[in-house]
């Protein structure tokens, strides 16, 4: 290979790993526990973050004829106030692990536009769903 054919190759190499590694670093959400929110500088919070915890009993306050809520989300130590607007996720709840993803502003609640629940890993199959019989899997 000559000497500018090297060259074009290690232009291109270096463009596609830098492609990838801005397309990896901009894509990226990290999640923050409420202590570490709490922890975070203004540069940090003009980031789009996620916080992750439990939703703490009693916190959530759904106002009536609208899609707005606030909540709180806790790690045990340490809870952050949550705003979100929109329609929730079936399971969330009152006690709940929950994710929500959005941004911070200094002294300011945590303004969600997503929010994501842990499900439960525990499969249950509904038993004969028209009727409501479980099924009779004795062999005789």
């Amino acid at each position: 290979m000559t000497k500018t054919r090297w060259i074009a190759l290690a232009v291109a190499v270096l463009a596609v790993v830098f492609l990838v590694y801005r397309g990896t670093r901009t894509g990226m959400v990290y999640y923050y526990t409420p202590t570490e929110i709490k922890a975070l500088t203004s540069d940090q919070m003009r980031e789009r973050i996620r916080v992750g915890g439990l939703v703490e009993h009693g916190s959530l306050v759904k106002e009536p004829g609208t899609l707005r809520m606030t909540f709180r989300i806790t790690d045990g130590a340490q809870s952050v106030d949550v705003e979100f607007k929109g329609a929730p996720p079936d399971l969330f709840t009152d006690g709940k692990g929950a994710v929500a993803e959005g941004t911070i502003s200094p002294g300011g609640p945590f303004m969600a536009d997503n929010i994501m629940v842990k499900h439960s890993e525990e499969y249950k199959p509904v038993y004969g769903a028209p009727t409501g019989h479980k099924p009779d899997f004795e062999t005789k």
